[in-house]
């Protein structure tokens, strides 16, 4: 019996030698160093901000070059579907294309837009006319 015992006490000391908690030299694991602190603050990536997104920048170019190519365009649709589109469009941006198009097509145009807004328009064109 008390061999037995003898046998249990040394196969645990042997296991916890092993396991690391007892240290018994060329049994027990040897121990990892603690890591820099410099080295695992470096090793951290940085945390990347989220931002909403937004529209892409417009490409800079000439605005006549695209008030011309509008205009063409729009001289050549009905005016069925041409009233609605040129709804969507704000007065200050509508206004170049329209001094580009033919005066019969503005003319139109106007004619059938709400009175507020083809007198906003009317203004409009008339200080491009005047280089104002």
């Amino acid at each position: 019996m008390i061999v037995v015992s003898l046998l249990v006490m040394g196969g645990a000391v042997v296991g916890l030698g092993m396991a690391g908690v007892v240290q018994i030299p060329g049994l027990s694991p040897k121990k990892k160093a603690p890591a820099p602190v410099v080295e695992a603050v470096a090793e951290k990536k940085p945390v990347a901000k989220k931002e909403p997104k937004s529209e892409p920048a417009p490409k800079t170019g000439d605005p006549e070059k695209g008030h011309v190519a509008v205009a063409e365009l729009w001289n050549e649709m009905d005016l069925k579907a041409l009233l609605p589109l040129t709804e969507k469009w704000r007065e200050a941006e509508l206004a170049p294309i329209l001094a580009k198009m033919d005066t019969e097509k503005v003319v139109e145009l106007l004619s059938q837009m709400k009175p507020e807004r083809a007198v906003v328009l009317t203004r409009a064109l008339q200080r491009i006319a005047e280089g104002t």
